[in-house]
């Protein structure tokens, strides 16, 4: 029994419909809540559904015979709306399949859904898959402490997640505080055999939420902020499946991660809707912001900053040697302040950080200080456009006492020039820096390659509408733009680029992946392809293009733009005879697109409002924070509301 209905779904059945039991399969677009079983009553929302649409068949007293006719056609159309409405299954169930999970566990409403689905859509004796979860977890120390030789401990204040987060455990550094221990154990066999069959008014009194106090050893010295956890799931049998092996002995499955809770001390407990970690006693640091989370991944990446450290020290070196008596550094960007503590040790006179982030700007100015550099270093809390090197007209000094002859910047996302920094360098070169200044880096190439990211058959089934999940290279890797950092007046002029391609794999091209290196200088270079070993900071980025299919050997065009602020991808064929199947996909979506911008006009007078008023903005941030901790006390989804919370505190 399928209750979520994507067009995705549409096309997967329409690809499957030659499949054993495919004429068996009925999708309902219909939240679960909204699907009642016929013959039994209605549930709340369902009844709401048919009255709203029976206003519609009530035919008029007055009016003409067109008026009556017009009514009548109306009715109908009424009618069809009530059986669609209504999502009534002919009976009850006899088995309940679900993978309603995500790393969070329960984060996606699981349990309220086995609940509903177990008092109002199955019978009793109904069979459940899973039948059971456990949910594993682990003490760890996951913090910054020491990154390239200099003490960055500030930014632990701002690692926290108004929720569950995310997380990799083979690829964010942490250090194991005590042994794997069972945190959760949830029975969802006996969950459904409890309720099955019993209407919701004469649920039998069962207390499924409760309070743990668990007693976990420590096995190693250190600091713990934080608990790890993964889920294991029994689907029948001894058959199983796990998100984590902390023995690395077990077959790991992708589709969840594991996942993290920040706090400063250990207790479990678990509700309907998430599970939450508490602290015992309460938790006394208060959470007033947060920083966005690939900063931890930048300053922990050792390639990164082994490279940037080595062109630096390098430019300071060939300013001396060349008799610059006076190095002044222009950091962009500065975030923590790694590049401009780097500067610094390698022997500039002194470093101008440019943050725009007041979290970040703050943890870059403690860095300095507890680093030893604060007599040289000085860190902006601007836009670098905002900054200056003249005297205002008031008599306030200028941000810069001159401008910089050495300029360090790693303003750049997986598509390269996203966060402006072709524009950021255009204004630094116009106002900031010297005839001279050196840049590190000095360019970036950027290559893109055609590719087929699409899922193919599942257990013999045609998935290939389903979740893009893998890649295929279909063609060559092929530069499409150079940017020479010194050239800003070129960069900043719109180009476009036409590369003519040979296919060397069969294959539906659906989508473009990029990515770029960068010169450091003439000796130093740093790689985002996915044929090179890189490190956590940057990665590959893709996008989806009109489907063409590929033979090897034909050829076609790939046509890059850039308008200086992103790049764009497009497909062109040899030939108008060229395959070029039908898209059955759609790539626009007009209800989200409604919906977005009606979100967008809530967000904009939200903003508006908080801005003028202070106090309005701290009421709106400590709402912000309930939101994101206890999103299912309110009815919300959980992704969305720790999303919200963390813009808010960014």
């Amino acid at each position: 029994m399928s209750v979520h209905l994507t067009v995705a779904n549409k096309h997967v059945l329409a690809a499957n419909v030659d499949s054993p039991g495919a004429a068996r399969v009925h999708l309902i677009d219909r939240p679960l809540r909204c699907i009642g079983v016929q013959g039994e009553d209605l549930p709340p929302d369902v009844q709401r559904s048919l009255d709203e649409a029976a206003k519609h068949q009530a035919s008029p007293e007055e009016g003409d015979e067109s008026t009556r006719t017009s009514s009548s056609s109306k009715s109908a159309v009424a009618a069809a709306e009530i059986s669609d409405a209504a999502a009534l299954l002919p009976e009850r169930a006899d088995v309940l399949v679900t993978d309603l999970l995500d790393h969070r566990v329960l984060g996606m409403g699981l349990l309220s859904a086995v609940d509903y689905a177990s008092s109002r859509l199955l019978k009793r004796g109904a069979r459940v898959v899973p039948t059971h979860i456990r949910v594993s977890a682990m003490l760890v120390e996951m913090r910054i402490t020491q990154v390239s030789g200099f003490d960055l401990l500030g930014l632990n204040r701002y690692r926290w997640n108004p929720g569950n987060e995310k997380i990799d455990l083979c690829r964010v550094p942490h250090k194991k505080l005590s042994g794997t221990f069972t945190a959760i154990d949830i029975d969802v066999q006996q969950r459904v055999d409890s309720l099955s069959g019993f209407p919701e008014a004469h649920l039998p009194e069962i207390l499924w939420e409760s309070d743990n106090t668990l007693k976990v050893l420590a096995t190693c010295t250190g600091r713990w902020n934080a608990v790890v956890f993964w889920f294991t799931l029994n689907t029948h049998g001894d058959n199983s499946v796990t998100t984590w092996s902390d023995s690395g002995t077990a077959e790991v499955c992708t589709s969840w991660q594991q996942c993290v809770q920040y706090l400063d001390e250990t207790p479990v407990t678990k509700d309907t809707g998430q599970l939450h970690f508490a602290a015992e006693p309460g938790a006394k640091r208060p959470r007033h912001a947060w920083v966005p989370r690939w900063h931890f991944d930048m300053v922990l990446d050792e390639q990164r900053n082994v490279a940037y450290e080595k062109a630096i020290a390098r430019a300071i070196e060939i300013k001396r040697a060349l008799g610059c008596k006076d190095v002044s550094v222009l950091d962009i960007g500065a975030g923590s302040g790694l590049l401009s503590l780097m500067a610094a040790r390698a022997g500039a006179d002194r470093v101008t950080g440019a943050e725009v982030g007041q979290h970040m700007c703050d943890v870059a100015a403690e860095a300095v200080v507890m680093n030893g550099y604060a007599a040289k270093c000085l860190m902006i809390n601007k836009d670098v456009r905002r900054i200056d090197v003249a005297a205002k007209a008031d008599g306030t000094p200028p941000d810069m006492e001159q401008k910089a002859n050495l300029c360090v910047f790693e303003v750049f996302d997986s598509g390269l020039i996203g966060e402006g920094v072709l524009h950021l360098m255009a204004w630094a070169q116009a106002r900031l820096l010297t005839p001279d200044c050196t840049l590190v880096p000095m360019a970036a190439m950027v290559y893109c390659q055609p590719i087929q990211m699409r899922t193919g058959r599942v257990l013999g089934f045609d998935m290939a509408q389903a979740n893009q999940s893998q890649w295929k290279a279909l063609g060559p890797v092929t530069e499409v733009f150079a940017f020479d950092f010194y050239e800003a007046e070129a960069n900043m002029q719109v180009a476009e680029v036409s590369v003519r391609l040979t296919a060397h794999s069969q294959g539906v091209c659906n989508a473009i992946a990029f990515w770029f290196s960068l010169h450091l200088d003439e000796e130093t270079e740093l790689h985002t392809s996915p044929y090179e070993e890189k490190g956590n900071t940057w990665q590959q980025a893709v996008q989806w293009v009109e489907e063409m299919s590929v033979v090897p050997g034909q050829r076609f065009s790939v046509v890059a733009k850039h308008d200086t602020y992103g790049l764009s991808f497009t497909l062109q064929p040899e030939s108008s005879s060229d395959n070029v199947p039908e898209r059955s996909v759609p790539l626009w979506d007009p209800l989200w697109k409604a919906t977005f911008e009606e979100l967008g006009k809530i967000n904009e007078n939200l903003s508006k409002g908080t801005v003028q008023n202070p106090l309005e903005f701290r009421a709106t941030a400590l709402a912000a924070v309930q939101i994101g901790s206890r999103p299912h006390d309110l009815g919300l989804d959980a992704e969305q509301a720790a999303a919200f919370c963390t813009r808010y505190m960014s």
